[in-house]
């Protein structure tokens, strides 16, 4: 949902709706950022960076405290890298030795 708030790429005024990723609901929100739509700070809205390798590549030229949102919001475009975790347990004999457990998790 566009937020009103705009940047200029090649000249065509773009929503930073387009440029950020949406917040996950589990994940805690970055520190509000005072600017809002329909009055939600853009902190609840937009996803958290975790890692550098998530932030955009230009300023959007809104600032909190100086700071250029690009390095407070992941990119839209960022892919997350999977983390997989293989934990063996070991059972009782007459069954199978190991009995792998898998989980599969994405995280920014």
């Amino acid at each position: 949902m566009p937020t009103g708030y705009t940047v200029k790429i090649n000249g065509v005024d773009v929503d930073l709706d387009t440029i950020f990723a949406a917040k996950l609901p589990d994940t805690s929100p970055a520190p509000d950022v005072e600017f809002k739509s329909s009055n939600t700070d853009l902190s609840a809205i937009f996803e958290p960076i975790t890692t550098g390798n998530q932030q955009i590549n230009f300023d959007v030229n809104y600032k909190k405290s100086g700071t250029d949102l690009r390095y407070i919001f992941a990119d839209k475009n960022f892919t997350p890298t999977p983390t997989i975790s293989v934990t063996p347990t070991l059972t009782p004999s007459g069954t199978p030795p190991v009995t792998p457990s898998i989980s599969v998790s994405l995280s920014y």
